[in-house]
């Protein structure tokens, strides 16, 4: 089992107590807008510096500075946790020590509350942008999901693009694939992300035929606040338990073993 962490740019955080896993603990999306946090673009850096500014030369050539290979003890202690866990009859929702909840506060990834997600091919027509997330599919790739904006301009609720800001996304899509670092997941494989810092995505796959395996990435969604090990973000919420994530009205955490 390896542990891939692409983006190096602090130590690890200290463990989050476990009073403070409260499920009644909202986002910091649902709290009021602070307006006078926004920024016009001409206030943003025109370069950004600092540890979490990489290349990939650097991190192609270097594999041991960001992946951990897990010894046998390791492997023998998240065993044994996770026995105990399953004996004690604890739901997923409710383990507060483990590898995610070690880095973080676990968010929910959508309105029905799904904490624990799922990155599979459930043979869905890729092309309904409007209803299919693009993770779940082998097919074409929406940049951003820049195309599934138009089941809202095409109904009046949002402008539609410009052709400026088209090739603008052009652009960005483009350095992104030839500054990108490509890396293969093999089975047991965890990568860890920090979303602020590094754009990521998955290339298009298919499955072996039955009964060959098939591919099933389960995957969490982590908030670090800054007072306890995360990054410093240029946000009013760095410093708030459960920044990002989508959490409607009082939706109970759910953590399903397989995808719906």
């Amino acid at each position: 089992m390896v542990c891939t962490i692409p983006n190096v740019g602090g130590g690890l955080p200290t463990p989050p107590i476990d009073d403070v896993f409260r499920h009644d603990v909202k986002t910091s999306g649902q709290h009021s807008p602070v307006y006078e946090e926004l920024r016009l673009y001409e206030a943003f850096p025109d370069e950004i510096a600092g540890p979490t500014v990489w290349e990939t030369a650097h991190y192609k050539d270097k594999t041991d500075d960001w992946t951990h290979r897990f010894t046998s003890d390791e492997l023998e202690e998240l065993s044994l946790a996770a026995d105990a866990f399953k004996n004690a009859s604890i739901p997923l929702t409710e383990v507060t020590k483990g590898l995610g909840t070690y880095l973080g506060y676990f968010v929910s990834q959508n309105g029905k509350g799904h904490v624990l997600g799922h990155v599979k091919d459930l043979g869905e027509d890729a092309r309904q942008i409007d209803k299919v997330r693009v993770y779940r599919t082998n097919a074409r790739w929406d940049p951003y999901y820049i195309r599934s904006l138009d089941r809202f301009s095409s109904k009046g609720i949002i402008p539609s693009l410009t052709e400026a800001q088209m090739d603008a996304a052009e652009v960005l899509e483009a350095t992104c694939k030839r500054l990108a670092l490509h890396m293969i997941l093999q089975v047991g494989d965890i990568q860890f992300l920090s979303n602020t810092h590094v754009l990521h995505a998955r290339t298009e796959y298919r499955d072996c035929e039955p009964p060959g395996p098939r591919r099933h990435l389960m995957r969490l969604w982590l908030a670090t606040p800054e007072d306890e090990g995360g990054w410093k973000l240029p946000f009013h919420d760095s410093k708030e338990k459960k920044r990002g994530g989508i959490q409607v009205d009082d939706t109970a955490p759910v953590a399903n073993l397989d995808a719906e």
